[in-house]
């Protein structure tokens, strides 16, 4: 399940704790009608504009990888892709 993903772009203020300015686009890989891997991949969002992430990417990535890892989900950064993968099959 993905938790709290509409929003992707507000006028909210930045929380510096929540960091509602980082996010990800979601790319669910299906094969043969199952989904097979969901790839996670980092954005800053600035002056209502998403971006992908640039060198904070990574650091946005382990946030959620701990995240995950905390609730028995597994994920590992791809740095050359530059995206997190969460394999489900």
């Amino acid at each position: 399940m993905i938790h709290s993903a509409g929003d992707f772009v507000d006028d909210y203020a930045v929380d510096r704790e929540e960091r509602n300015d980082q996010s990800f686009v979601f790319l669910l890989d299906v094969r043969d009608g199952r989904p097979r891997e969901l790839r996670l991949v980092p954005t800053v969002i600035a002056d209502c504009r998403v971006m992908r992430a640039g060198r904070e990417a990574r650091a946005i990535a382990a946030r959620m990888e701990e995240r995950s890892a905390a609730l028995g989900t597994p994920c590992r950064w791809l740095e050359e892709e530059r995206f997190l993968q969460v394999p489900l099959a």
